[in-house]
């Protein structure tokens, strides 16, 4: 369950559902709408993509440039198998987290945009692109398995299938958020994480230091997510119109926490990684301490938030001073 009443096609409560109630009480008619899609059938990975392989007998499993903890003296003495491993479970955790983000937030909120919009009376073609997102997603969910599959396979090391964090941040942020964000806060969650552009699609494809199958999937991930950027940027003006006043100043201090929540580290997992590549407890804790603390972090999110703060602008989200000064706060503005 998502969370809401409604958010799933055909749920027989749509009429009761909190966020559909409360934005089709503002929604105005359809508006002119530019899709990003019009050659979605061209374009789009699952449709022009083979099957992304990983070659037996890899090691670069993943870029070091891209695993802060990989420039640690205490790491970069690590034996050569014992760092693969260390970049193999890297991968392992990407992969993860790509499936459990896609299957279990991005796509019910899509599949309710295409359904029903939430009861804002969006364009035919907007609606019609929710659902080729909704592909799109689907299939990233199924390369990512596939290569999670090819990794244990490759490397005879099977993933721990551990929940991302980010699950359990966000379940406990929407259990404290107040009843006017009932059915809100997933589609916030779900504009947030696919506004950022993140330093792995961005930057991983165009790494020497990594297996083809792993850096043609991020390409082709990334080239579809260009879509979705600019998708969601427009369903989020869309939505911040409808929204009610109450739900704007209950909403908008909200947003700096769902970034924090979609680019905080798993350092608890990445701890174990270390332990299992060789270090000590005292010796892991160090390099997450070094490697992952908090300026670093700060560096780390002010580098890939722009992008949403971008289409939060866009939306008129900081043309309030209250929820400006709340950004401003928080340092993303």
């Amino acid at each position: 369950m998502c969370g809401s009443v409604g958010m799933f096609l055909g749920c027989d409560q749509i009429a009761a559902c909190p966020l559909s109630t409360l934005l089709s009480e503002r929604a105005g008619g359809p508006t002119a709408y530019d899709s990003a899609f019009d050659r979605w059938d061209q374009r789009a990975s699952v449709r022009r993509q083979p099957r992304r392989r990983i070659a037996p007998g890899g090691e670069d499993y993943f870029p070091l440039e891209l695993m802060p903890v990989a420039g640690h003296p205490l790491v970069r003495d690590l034996a050569p198998a014992r760092l693969t491993r260390l970049r193999l479970r890297h991968l392992q955790r990407y992969l993860r987290f790509t499936v459990e983000l896609e299957t279990r937030y991005v796509n019910p909120v899509v599949l309710a945009v295409g359904s029903h919009g939430f009861g804002i009376a969006l364009p035919p073609g907007m609606r019609l692109d929710a659902m080729r997102i909704y592909t799109d997603e689907a299939y990233h969910a199924l390369v990512a398995t596939d290569l999670l599959i090819q990794s244990e396979a490759a490397s005879g090391i099977q993933e721990r299938r551990r929940p991302p964090g980010f699950m359990a941040a966000f379940d406990k942020l929407a259990r404290s958020a107040p009843p006017e964000l009932a059915g809100l806060l997933p589609l916030l969650f779900v504009i947030v994480s696919e506004s950022l552009i993140t330093a792995t699609l961005s930057e991983l494809p165009r790494s020497d230091g990594v297996l083809a199958g792993v850096s043609d999937a991020v390409r082709d991930h990334a080239a579809d997510e260009a879509r979705h950027h600019r998708y969601f940027s427009t369903l989020l003006g869309l939505v911040w119109h409808a929204m009610s006043v109450t739900q704007r100043a209950a909403a908008g201090p909200l947003v700096p926490t769902l970034i924090d929540i979609f680019l905080r580290p798993d350092a608890g997992d990445i701890a174990t990684d270390l332990r299992e590549a060789g270090l000590s407890g005292p010796d892991a804790a160090l390099v997450i301490d070094e490697a992952l603390g908090a300026p670093r972090v700060e560096r780390q999110r002010r580098r890939v938030a722009g992008s949403a703060l971008r289409a939060f602008e866009a939306a008129g989200v900081l043309a309030d001073p209250a929820l400006r000064a709340v950004f401003e706060d928080a340092g993303l503005s």
